[in-house]
């Protein structure tokens, strides 16, 4: 199934009614959600195995070993917010 839009969008525009009108108010998912969440506890704490990895090697030796796990694994990868030009 192929969708349109993003399901969780970084920033939308919500309107609120007040005496004046409608009037726009941004919204954004920083409200939602805080900037640094510990998603390596939180799969922990659901049971599962976890890691948070920024090393190449080590990546790759905890994804062959995910896979061969019974059990569910995430693996937590930083990736940089900036984006390089595509041209």
């Amino acid at each position: 199934m192929k969708h349109s839009q993003p399901l969780l969008q970084q920033e939308q525009t919500h309107y609120h009614e007040t005496a004046a009108g409608l009037t726009p108010r941004p919204f954004r998912l920083s409200r939602l959600f805080p900037r640094q969440v510990d998603y390596v506890s939180i799969a922990k704490g659901y049971g599962c195995d976890a890691a948070r990895l920024d090393d190449l090697d080590a990546i790759k030796q905890a994804a062959a070993t995910a896979w061969a796990k019974d059990r569910p694994t995430v693996l937590e990868i930083p990736i940089s917010p900036q984006v390089p030009p595509l041209i």
